[in-house]
């Protein structure tokens, strides 16, 4: 060790010498006593900390007697036999807030959502047809479902009027009527669905791929949720059937109708199918050759819909299949025509409709 450091550390213990003091607990002893003066010490020093977290309590848990400040906050006295009348006092603070009465709407009275019975096309005067034809394009231009929609209805009112000026807007309107048919609102999906009814029971113009997404959400909608929209739908999808030819019907429903998850959609596509094919003649299907891709199309929708896990499906397709059966060429067609792997799963189906018995002919004999 230094002399500096010696220095140094001999005068740190003079500067020390009058500051220790006798410990006012033990008073130098070492130990403790008297209690009494324990208690007056821990009065006079200062609170300390606790060393674990606070206890939370939750509302939940409070008793009543902790819930009520004053003496005002009295509890409710149940009534009693003997007793007529009773003070109740309640704490206002304490009371719950209600919501406010819903009012129901009335059945027959109308909604802008399209709840009402009926068209929801009303009919319409038309003084000037080249305003009138002026206004239907300006709100068929306009970025607003509502105010497109609007304009094709102004369209049907043409249309109801004289075809010949309908027919030039009608690209345009095949166009928004797919646009309106993919809306959620359902007063847009019923404007769509009688503006198709109406529109195709006067002039069938057919548009790809408009036609194509117009038929397929149409059937789409025949399972929507709201019995109003699955009228109107079923409706627009029967006139779009039977105005439109069976070659167009028959490509666009065999694009996803038969593969559908649906058991609603299935079931419709086989009697759309089945329609079809009894539209055609089983002849002219089977033998004809403009109608291979159509007959190509049949016959694999038909192997599907015989693989069906729905009684009703499977009985529709050994329906139309029967009535093929019946008819000549149809081995050739299977052969030719129909799917490798989808002959190989109903080939014992095939089977039993080749040598299943023929329907009875009904004879009518005229009494004399």
């Amino acid at each position: 060790m230094s002399v500096q450091e010696s220095t140094i550390q001999g005068e740190i213990r003079e500067e020390t010498k009058g500051a220790l003091t006798v410990c006012p607990t033990c008073k130098g002893k070492g130990f403790l006593t008297e209690m009494e003066k324990l208690k007056n010490l821990k009065s006079h020093s200062e609170p300390s900390m606790p060393l674990g977290l606070p206890k939370i309590r939750s509302p939940q848990n409070r008793s009543i007697r902790t819930q009520l400040k004053s003496s005002e906050d009295v509890l409710p006295v149940l009534p009693s036999k003997t007793l007529g009348t009773v003070n109740r006092q309640f704490n206002r603070s304490r009371r719950t807030e209600r919501l406010p009465p819903i009012r129901r709407r009335d059945a027959s009275a109308t909604s802008s959502e399209g709840s009402f019975n009926g068209e929801v096309i009303p009919q319409v005067e038309i003084d000037d047809m080249q305003e009138f034809i002026r206004r239907a394009k300006m709100r068929m231009k306009s970025g607003d479902i509502e105010e497109v929609s609007q304009g094709v209805v102004d369209v049907v009112h043409i249309a109801k009027e004289n075809d010949q000026f309908a027919y030039p807007l009608m690209p345009l309107v095949n166009r928004h009527l797919v646009e309106m048919l993919r809306s959620l609102r359902v007063i847009v999906l019923r404007r769509a669905c009688q503006a198709i009814s109406n529109l195709f029971r006067r002039m069938s113009y057919i548009t790809r791929p408009e036609f194509d997404e117009m038929l397929l959400l149409l059937l789409k909608r025949t399972a929507d949720s709201k019995q109003r929209v699955r009228e109107d739908a079923s409706e627009a999808l029967n006139v779009l059937v039977m105005t439109s030819p069976p070659t167009f019907v028959i490509r666009a429903l065999c694009m996803k109708g038969p593969d559908s998850k649906n058991p609603i959609l299935r079931v419709t596509s086989a009697q759309i199918i089945s329609s079809c094919v009894q539209q055609v003649g089983h002849d002219q299907l089977l033998n004809h050759p403009a109608l291979r891709d159509m007959r190509k199309r049949v016959l694999e929708a038909g192997c599907i819909l015989l693989l069906d896990p729905q009684a009703q499906v499977r009985s529709l397709a050994r329906g139309f299949m029967t009535s093929l059966r019946d008819a000549e060429g149809f081995d050739e067609a299977l052969e030719f025509d129909a799917p490798r792997h989808l002959l190989k799963e109903v080939e014992r189906t095939l089977i039993w409709l080749r040598h299943a018995p023929k329907p009875p002919i009904s004879h009518t004999v005229n009494e004399t």
